[in-house]
């Protein structure tokens, strides 16, 4: 580049700056120094320099330079359009990944909130109410938004009769979730406790309105509570009406807020989450659909003919259509499967091997229980059961069923009494071998007659063992014996 005699250029002064990457010196403009040539190329080079270092700004400064000195260039304007595009990209670039860290700096939040939280209820349990509530605590500032610390934390204050530190809790449990039964149950108690009555009446009738079940067992203690705090108000019908509708459209109001923060969700990441979720949601529409099927189609066995409406919905959750091939076994001996199966349709054979061959135990035909004893006492499969023909059974998952007869003593009780009848016709059937097994013995003895062969017939003894032996052939196992 050419200069005047004896002064250095500035613009040589400034392709030295570009090199150091902590000085961004924007070049001077033109019209500062007249006396001083000015080369388009020396700007366009220092520009793509200053580019190339991420110096965006500084280099769109200078292809504009460039631009009001070659106003004609279409050069110079693409590559003035492509350093915008690549500063917008770079912009756009740097936003998803602070986004993206962020997000991840959450989670890991979230993460600890909800170990502290189940942590402190292991302290809990164990008395040790100080660590519990360090760790509460440290959980509410890990994860300020979940209100499960909260609610964790107000409970523990509550045991304690601490009324005063339990509301302040369960203030902010419930501002985060009002929608929790649970949560508005133990405030109102807690604001019972400290007089607060008609705060009191608020939270209980909140809970009742937010029970699945109003007029079930479990929503007893929230009748009566609602009853005693209306004599403590002295209240007659009509005012606890009122109030009632207060908190409908209360809630009502809650709901459609929500609604409508939902409906603004329109950004294209909101959009492509929300077709994600939209499709989960026909798929557990489709699942209760199925599940609904599934029920009325248990409703009209004669084993499951004592469990309520409710029961075999909840039971209809857990099942699933198992479709077995002729020849193909359900299962097979020693399998550690321990669901328990409905024939719908077709015929499944019971069988065992044994050093004579396969010994055929029974045939279970459609509405017929299968496997029930090993879900029972939980053991492995003691036998074979192979499809005779294209059969179809009811599939009842063993973990999911046993924790749901653990929430429930009444489907529990439904459950094993279908077992013991299905049990029941298993041992008749063993005891119908067995007398057929005596009558031919009888008809074995030649040459005698009358009442001495009914004598002989009836003093036959058969050992213990074989007698286990013949219900072991029946399918039967040690428990069920």
């Amino acid at each position: 580049m050419k200069g005047s005699p004896g002064r250095p250029s500035p613009y040589n002064n400034a392709a030295q700056m570009s090199e150091r990457p902590s000085g961004r010196i924007r070049p001077t403009s033109a019209s500062a120094d007249d006396s001083i040539p000015i080369e388009v190329e020396d700007l366009l080079l220092l520009g793509r320099r200053y580019a190339d270092q991420r110096m965006f700004d500084e280099a769109i400064h200078l292809y504009e330079m460039a631009s009001k000195l070659r106003p004609g260039s279409a050069t110079i304007k693409i590559r003035l359009a492509r350093i915008r595009e690549v500063q917008r990209q770079a912009e756009k670039d740097q936003f998803a990944h602070l986004r993206e860290s962020l997000l991840l700096e959450s989670a890991r939040e979230e993460i600890d909130a909800s170990q502290y939280v189940g942590l402190a209820q292991f302290y809990m349990a164990r008395d040790e109410t100080g660590k519990a509530i360090e760790l509460l605590e440290l959980a509410k500032l890990s994860g300020p938004n979940n209100f499960r610390p909260w609610q964790v934390l107000a409970q523990l204050y509550f045991s304690q009769g601490e009324w005063e530190l339990a509301v302040r809790e369960i203030e902010e449990a419930r501002r985060l979730n009002p929608f929790d039964r649970g949560l508005a149950e133990l405030s109102g108690r807690i604001r019972f406790e400290l007089k607060d009555f008609d705060r009191s009446l608020e939270e209980f009738i909140d809970a009742f309105l937010l029970s699945t079940d109003q007029k079930g067992e479990e929503t007893g203690p929230l009748r009566r509570m609602i009853n005693t705090v209306k004599k403590v108000l002295e209240l007659d019908a009509r005012t606890l009406n009122a109030r009632i509708r207060t908190r409908v459209d209360s809630l009502q109001a809650i709901t459609e807020a929500l609604e409508h923060r939902k409906s603004r969700l329109h950004g294209s990441e909101q959009k492509a989450a929300l077709a994600v979720i939209a499709k989960k949601v026909a798929r557990d529409s489709d699942r209760r659909k199925i599940s609904e099927i599934v029920a009325e189609e248990l409703r009209v066995l004669d084993v499951f003919e004592h469990l309520t409406d409710g029961q075999l919905s909840r039971l209809a959750r857990f099942v699933k259509l198992r479709d077995v091939s002729t020849d193909e076994f359900l299962f097979h001996e020693n399998d550690r499967s321990m669901d328990f199966y409905v024939v719908k349709d077709g015929q499944i054979e019971v069988r065992k091997d044994t050093p004579f061959g396969p010994q055929h135990l029974a045939r279970i035909g459609p509405k017929e229980v299968l496997g029930e004893m090993n879900f029972i006492d939980r053991t492995l499969r003691s036998t074979d059961a192979l499809a005779l023909a294209p059969t179809t059974c009811y599939e009842f998952s063993f973990s999911a069923v046993d924790l749901a007869m653990e929430a429930s003593a009444e489907l529990a009780v439904g459950l094993h009494w279908a077992f013991w009848r299905s049990l029941a016709e298993k041992v008749r059937e063993a005891n119908e071998q067995l007398k057929s097994f005596f009558q031919e013995e009888g008809k074995k003895a030649p040459g005698r007659k009358g009442a001495e062969a009914r004598r002989e017939t009836q003093q036959v003894r058969v050992a213990s063992e074989d007698k286990v032996g013949l219900f072991r052939e029946r399918g039967l196992s040690a428990a069920e014996m």
